[in-house]
């Protein structure tokens, strides 16, 4: 389990409120800290959008035309607070009813955050953006389908996903011929990831890649994008230098 999201529960178990309120509150950042879900979503759940018949959690749930995705986290954080909720609050467990009944303001979640937790929604949603790339990447899988899979589970753009996770921000207003080069960075990024082997053929395969890659930035013409993508250039040489004899 990450420490950042350990320490969250810990402080909200310390802080000054009633024992239901620190479970909703604790389940509820695990929620938006494994599966992203946004702000306004959260006091608009009911417990029939996540509950099924059987009493189980949903492992997909389907609010406002949007589909939200339950890691195996999330899903276990939301049992155990329903469990709890069921035992000590029957009356509460009602299928119509909220599933999160203390927060149904955004102004009353966020100030319990600050107030008690010294956080925000902002913060426990990017920080599980990098937990997610950070343990994504041990199953070895490429940079571009780790933004990929990343931003269709936090539902925001391959880009914003990218920048997050490297603790960067993408410039407002990029144009269009910059959006280009970062599809084409990010295509040669995946490309990257299927060179297996060493040998003549990988090498000169591998130098290629560093080129375009190299110069699909250095065409970029804003320059805090060019910033970025020069450092993730750092990351590119390193995916390939871990199988390959390349002189830097």
């Amino acid at each position: 389990m990450p420490k950042f999201i350990t320490d969250i529960e810990n402080r909200i178990l310390e802080a000054p409120m009633k024992p239901i309120h620190r479970n909703e509150l604790i389940c509820i950042s695990y929620l938006v800290f494994y599966s992203g879900i946004q702000r306004g979503e959260i006091g608009q759940l009911k417990i029939r959008d996540v509950i099924d018949q059987g009493g189980k959690v949903r492992n997909d749930v389907d609010i406002f035309n949007n589909h939200l995705r339950l890691t195996f986290e999330a899903k276990n954080a939301i049992q155990k607070y329903y469990d709890e909720m069921k035992r000590r609050l029957p009356t509460l467990v009602l299928r119509r009813k909220p599933l999160f009944p203390t927060y149904q303001s955004e102004r009353t979640l966020g100030r319990n955050w600050k107030k008690d937790v010294n956080t925000t929604y902002t913060e426990i949603r990017e920080m599980g953006m990098k937990s997610h790339f950070a343990l994504s990447q041990i199953k070895s899988a490429t940079h571009s389908g780790l933004y990929k899979e990343g931003s269709e589970l936090f539902r925001i753009t391959p880009r914003e996903y990218q920048a997050i996770v490297h603790g960067k921000k993408i410039p407002s207003g990029i144009e269009t011929h910059d959006s280009r080069c970062i599809d084409v960075f990010l295509s040669i990024y995946d490309e990257a990831g299927r060179i297996n082997g060493k040998g003549t053929s990988a090498k000169n395969e591998a130098e290629r890649i560093l080129k375009e890659a190299q110069d699909t930035v250095d065409r970029m013409k804003n320059e805090k994008m060019r910033k970025i993508y020069n450092e993730l250039m750092q990351n590119l040489h390193s995916d390939l230098s871990k199988s390959l004899p390349l002189q830097r």
